[in-house]
């Protein structure tokens, strides 16, 4: 809202942010699995 943004606006960048962040976080979990196997 500082920004002058619409509640809209601001839900939109929440739930890109949030969605940005999951995805990082399963991605990564995703990739731990295949890192360990190749390192040993």
């Amino acid at each position: 809202l500082a920004e002058g943004k619409t509640t809209r606006e601001i839900r939109r960048c929440l739930k890109r942010y949030t969605s940005r962040q999951i995805f990082r976080t399963l991605a990564a979990a995703h990739r731990a699995p295949e890192l360990a196997a190749s390192a040993a």
